[in-house]
């Protein structure tokens, strides 16, 4: 990919542009501004955002030409004044905004439908030992891998695990508790480091070992742990 990542996704940036100034020659309203950012311009960098994740100044640059064509009244060479920043349309239409996309927001969760894919596909490779949730750059990584791990950080807040076999989840650092505002295990106990959720079920059987469980964790910890049901 180079260093250069601005300018390998400049096109990107013209192709927009063009779009725009096609627009521009139209006596377009705010209604038809509006269809046209959204099901247009938003969705031109939609296939390069789901592989690579786009330099910041890039999103910045896109988001700044969508801006330009919402405020200016008629003619691509008419100056206009900016009333509400970008920030402030992106928010919903309930909130007093225009539900236009954070373009960096978008592009980290087209980036979190790949880190799915990853999740089963391609475990061997690039995390061994452990999940994706765990998983970090390494050495030479590529620059698809590093844009994908960029959507780490959101499916750690917004994900949680259902128990299976339990050979694949870390007991202290997979999010696999019932509770979405904070699904991670909070007992400290040195014999729960590294070991995987399988080993607090009784040995050949589908059921968790509950004296097992109780010892090990504190009661807030042991009671989710125990609400779960085991999947086959």
């Amino acid at each position: 990919m180079g260093r250069k990542k601005s300018a390998v996704f400049g096109f990107i940036k013209e192709k927009l542009q063009e779009r725009i100034k096609n627009w521009d020659n139209k006596n377009l309203s705010k209604s038809d501004k509006e269809v046209l950012i959204k099901s247009g311009a938003q969705r031109l960098p939609s296939y390069a955002m789901s592989v690579f994740l786009l330099p910041a100044v890039v999103c910045q640059e896109l988001e700044m030409a969508m801006s330009k064509f919402w405020w200016r009244s008629k003619g691509s060479n008419t100056k206009s004044i900016h009333w509400v920043c970008w920030n402030k349309l992106c928010a919903p239409k309930s909130e007093g905004g225009m539900s236009f996309r954070c373009l960096r927001d978008f592009n980290i969760a087209l980036l979190g439908k790949q880190a799915w894919l990853v999740f089963s596909n391609f475990k061997a490779r690039y995390y061994p030992s452990g999940t994706f949730l765990s998983a970090s750059v390494g050495s030479s990584p590529s620059y698809i891998w590093r844009s994908v791990l960029a959507s780490q950080s959101l499916l750690k807040s917004n994900k949680f695990c259902r128990v299976g076999c339990g050979k694949e989840d870390d007991i202290l650092n997979s999010p696999w508790l019932p509770l979405p505002a904070d699904p991670y295990i909070h007992t400290t106990n040195e014999a729960l480091i590294n070991q995987k959720v399988f080993a607090l079920m009784k040995t050949g059987e589908r059921a968790w070992d509950e004296d097992l469980i109780f010892d090990l964790f504190d009661r807030r910890d042991a009671e989710n742990i125990l609400s779960i049901p085991i999947g086959a």
